[in-house]
């Protein structure tokens, strides 16, 4: 769970807010309700916010597991003065801050699992089910954004997660309306059948989600192997997003070869978490790098696929 850069800027909890539901819609079963509310006034924050949403959606995804059988997960989002030490994973200065409250009614955590939980690949998870790196990530972005974090919880009480965040020293305005409108559109036709190849569930989830909210169609799996298959047996696609390392003989840099070779009017667009130097052999694909909002999706698409034009 290495350091990511950040790009921070000044953005308002309304529009960081209305990101995540847009990013997480389509993650959560109906069994699932989903409560969000941003006090008045609130003030603007200063953070990576494609980082943030990264965040969020890995504790919503936590908490959707810890709910098999459904219940309501909240976000409460409101201004928080501290003049007296209050204690998170640190003890925290005074100052004006902005308080996220992260909430579920599922099985909570025990003791222990309070404890550990921002370690680097600890999981109460089955085998196959987690990685152990989501609430660590969570916790490295927010010490990066100079903020605090704590876990309120018990077992078989639901669990709440809270993060403080240092108000930004100049207002913005709302732009949250900005959120509830299309993408410009992508420079695809008719064709919108995408196929997506990435081997964890949950980053899947949420890029597939991105790719709906585009227009597109999306068709998922989860290894290399099954990828090839499936170029093989869809007569027309529109594009292919995979990731670069993937389980079974044939990794990201196949598939993409293979894209290539057999739908001749597809873009590529790789994803990876790793280095530079270890993803050297696919940089003729546009590649972009792990975790990324929806714009920068986006933008690898058009840029894919006007490539893609110009190479014809």
């Amino acid at each position: 769970s290495r350091r990511q850069p950040l790009t921070p800027t000044t953005i308002s909890c309304n529009q960081l807010i209305a990101e995540f539901k847009l990013l997480i819609s389509a993650s959560l079963p109906d069994s699932i309700t989903l409560e969000t509310q941003v006090a008045n006034s609130t003030p603007p924050i200063f953070v990576d916010p494609g980082l943030f949403d990264d965040a969020l959606v890995n504790l919503a995804l936590n908490s959707r597991d810890a709910m098999p059988h459904g219940g309501l997960l909240s976000i409460q989002v409101e201004a928080l003065s501290i003049d007296s030490p209050v204690r998170y994973d640190e003890r925290v200065p005074s100052g004006d801050y902005v308080q996220f409250r992260i909430s579920d009614n599922g099985i909570g955590f025990d003791q222990q699992a309070v404890v550990r939980a921002f370690e680097p690949f600890y999981t109460t998870k089955h085998t196959g089910e987690g990685s152990g790196l989501g609430l660590s990530m969570v916790y490295g972005f927010v010490k990066q954004s100079s903020g605090y974090i704590r876990i309120l919880a018990a077992p078989d009480s639901g669990s709440e997660i809270q993060i403080l965040l240092p108000i930004a020293k100049a207002p913005v305005p709302d732009l949250s309306v900005q959120f509830e409108q299309p993408l410009a559109q992508l420079p695809i036709t008719d064709n919108k059948l995408v196929l997506l190849v990435e081997d964890n569930p949950d980053v899947r989830s949420v890029v597939r989600a991105q790719l709906i909210e585009m227009g597109l169609v999306v068709i998922e799996t989860g290894s290399g192997d099954e990828g090839l298959d499936l170029l093989d047996s869809i007569a027309n696609l529109a594009g292919v997003v995979t990731d670069v390392v993937l389980p079974g003989k044939a990794n990201g840099i196949r598939v993409a070869e293979h894209t290539l070779a057999t739908h001749l009017h597809a873009f590529v667009v790789m994803m990876t978490g790793y280095s530079e130097s270890v993803t050297q052999q696919g940089s003729n694909f546009t590649l972009i790098q792990k975790p990324f909002d929806k714009s920068v999706l986006h933008h690898a698409i058009v840029q894919a696929k006007l490539q893609l034009d110009v190479d014809r």
